[in-house]
């Protein structure tokens, strides 16, 4: 009898997990699916940004096939974020380009007041629209087997310093908008240096590196019982060290997330 109610008990638990699983996918399909109809339907986003609104309907068109396929949820999750990018870039576009046209067949009488205005939007668009293309670049991502990894190289960091430059703030803001949408899932935050130097240092300095970054996180509202860090030093290196361009590439910071509940596994290879 025990062993009845046990058995009963694992299928209730696998289908309450079912349900919700399939409940946010649904969620996200709908999310994506209405940015994009929201995006169709502004004539000017077709007239002004031509190629960017077919950018967003090619990525619109994957993540609509993952779904379809019945992929992995994170990958999903992954797509349906890049698509949402190019539908905002779309549309900063579109203002943009509609903004460079009112200022082209401006009259000279016009007034000042209302010409300014429509210089301001302009660039405010071209902005928006240069940090939401920066933010598809500064997130390099690889789906592997112990998740999805996003990259940091060094530029992040001076030789030889744990400490984050200012520069970086841009870049951690974007990664921390990215890791609220994976909320349940766990993160590890990997650090590693080139081999300049001796190991035991170098494997402290990765660690401190890699606690920079969570501080970072933290500060940015994720939530620090979801970090890990781990300090690798000069172990698997992505490049060779015995040039400077090759050991650049070394000197980085990895961002795991899980692909579900569970713990990252340890670093092998």
């Amino acid at each position: 009898m025990k062993q009845v109610l046990s058995v009963l008990s694992a299928l209730v638990i696998l289908l309450v997990v079912g349900c919700a699983a399939n409940q946010e996918r649904s969620g996200l399909v709908e999310e994506v699916r209405s940015d994009f109809e929201n995006l169709a339907s502004q004539p000017q986003v077709e007239q002004y940004a031509p190629v960017e609104y077919e950018a967003a309907e090619k990525e619109v068109q994957i993540f609509n096939q993952l779904v379809e396929d019945g992929a992995d949820q994170i990958d999903i999750e992954h797509q349906a974020y890049i698509a949402r990018t190019k539908i905002d870039i779309a549309e900063e576009t579109a203002r943009l380009n509609e903004a460079e046209e009112y200022i082209a067949q401006a009259d000279q009488t016009r007034e000042d007041v209302l010409l300014n205005q429509r210089e301001q939007e302009m660039q405010e668009a071209l902005q928006r629209a240069e940090e939401l293309e920066q933010e598809l670049t500064d997130l390099k991502s690889e789906q592997t087997e112990r998740g999805l990894v996003l990259t940091l190289d060094s530029i992040v960091f001076d030789v030889d310093q744990a400490e984050l430059n200012p520069g970086a703030s841009l870049t951690l803001d974007k990664i921390a908008e990215f890791l609220r949408q994976y909320e349940n899932r766990n993160i590890v935050i990997e650090g590693f240096t080139d081999s300049t130097g001796p190991t035991d240092y170098n494997e402290q300095l990765s660690q401190h590196r890699a606690e920079s970054v969570r501080q970072a996180l933290v500060a940015r509202g994720i939530d620090e019982s979801r970090i890990e860090t781990r300090g690798y030093g000069e172990r698997f290196p992505v490049a060779s060290n015995e040039d400077p361009s090759g050991r650049q590439l070394n000197r980085r910071v990895e961002i795991v997330i899980s692909s579900g509940a569970e713990l990252v596994q340890e670093r092998t290879f």
